[in-house]
């Protein structure tokens, strides 16, 4: 049996209608398939420190720190931009729960949520805000698409709504408030501040789009068994602990490797020989890694790149992105790790404090990057996700289903090494 891609169902446009006027730009929801997911969880994600990557998703909250800069956001929870400064969504939101904006951030996309929907102090939404609830502008901020919420609008002093506005609640323009375009209002009007198109009492129907939490395939099944390794050159196969010390290195080659737990030691050094292909590591309990440093070749192991290197190389960076671990425990990437490939966590969490990859976060758990120093760059990279399968021979043959994913994550801003 072969996994299916992971896939979720497309949401219906939502028909943003009130009565006498229809918004004017149409809603399309991008990235709704895993292959698009820089981070996928499905509880939680937190970032506290910037995360720099692409479209972030999770079947409850999602929360990031000042700094960031995304590609989307799609969450079935509320979405929270913490913090006083820049940051960034560079794509469309949808949080079923509510979206809170964050002093000074800005979102290229449309907004939407099934709740409450904050305009940010001192940032901007650029597409339409669509809300079941309330639609709040802070003092000052800006929404260059539409309005249109099933509650009330507040647009307060030094705030503009550049396009029409539509609440079926109470529709409340405050003085130094300016709505550029028509104003439509169920309920009431109070109006202190400016309205330069009509203004018109009539019920107003708003249908913002619903994010569908994705249904992550089933763990693989296999059995981990042999002998415990401390590094050197591992040949694929199924082996015990892997536990490299400090500043310890370990090198695999193209095929697939079975462990019981893995810990790389303080300023160890992960080398991948893809010369033959990509590397595949399938662990029964946990991971755990700090100063992580990985090296990649694709010349028989005669040269070693350093992660910026291969970063630079397109083509050695595609194919170390395609690398995939899965972990049935907790993955611990600590403090300033580098990565190349998917990591998939089935049943537990992932964390990183701060960091480079090159790949992808999935998890069944926690997806958690709680720091404020310098975040994680995520850096998307290769064709989408896909599984193929794939035979065992050690300690005896397995016939063993595994996920091998590419993810594919646009890199806005690297550290340099």
């Amino acid at each position: 049996m072969v996994i299916a891609q992971w896939r979720i169902a497309a949401p219906s446009v939502c028909a943003l209608v009130a009565l006498g006027w229809v918004l004017a730009a149409a809603d399309v929801v991008r990235g709704d398939s895993i292959s698009d997911f820089a981070v996928y969880s499905n509880q939680s994600v937190f970032f506290r420190g910037p995360l720099d990557g692409g479209l972030i998703g999770s079947g409850a909250d999602v929360t990031l720190g000042a700094g960031s800069e995304v590609h989307g956001i799609r969450a079935v929870g509320d979405f929270t931009f913490e913090g006083t400064g820049t940051g960034s969504v560079d794509g469309d939101l949808i949080a079923n729960a509510s979206m809170s904006g964050g002093n000074g951030k800005q979102y290229t996309g449309f907004v939407q949520s099934q709740g409450n929907i904050v305009v940010p102090k001192n940032g901007f939404i650029g597409g339409n805000v669509v809300a079941g609830g309330n639609v709040t502008f802070e003092n000052p901020s800006t929404v260059k698409g539409n309005v249109l919420a099933n509650g009330n609008v507040s647009v307060v002093l030094n705030s503009v709504a550049e396009k029409d506005v539509g609440a079926n609640g109470v529709l409340t323009v405050s003085s130094g408030g300016l709505i550029q375009g028509n104003a439509t209002y169920g309920g009431s009007l109070s109006n202190s501040g400016t309205i330069l198109g009509s203004q018109t009492h009539a019920p107003v129907v708003a249908a913002p789009l619903v994010f569908t939490p994705l249904v992550l395939p089933a763990a693989t099944a296999f059995s981990a068994g042999g002998a415990n390794v401390t590094g050197g050159a591992l040949a694929p196969g199924s082996y015990g602990d892997l536990n490299v010390p400090l500043s310890g290195q370990v090198t695999l080659t193209a095929g697939d490797y079975l462990f019981k737990d893995i810990v790389l030691g303080k300023y160890a050094t992960l080398r991948l020989d893809l010369t033959d292909g990509i590397i595949r590591v399938f662990v029964e309990g946990d991971v755990t890694m700090t100063d992580l440093r990985v090296r990649v070749s694709d010349d028989g192991g005669a040269n070693y790149a350093t992660y910026d290197q291969a970063v630079a190389n397109s083509a050695l960076k595609a194919r170390a992105a395609q690398s995939f671990l899965e972990t049935h425990g907790t993955l611990d990437g600590g403090n300033n790790s580098q990565w190349f490939g998917a990591i998939y966590a089935p049943d537990e969490g992932i964390q990183f404090l701060n960091g480079d990859i090159t790949g992808a976060l999935y998890g069944g758990g926690h997806i958690n990057g709680d720091t404020n120093l310098l975040g994680i760059n995520m850096d998307r990279c290769g064709s989408g996700m896909h599984f193929v399968p794939f035979v065992v021979p050690e300690p005896a043959t397995l016939g063993l289903l595994a996920a091998g994913v590419v993810a594919a994550l646009m890199r806005r801003r690297r550290r340099g090494r």
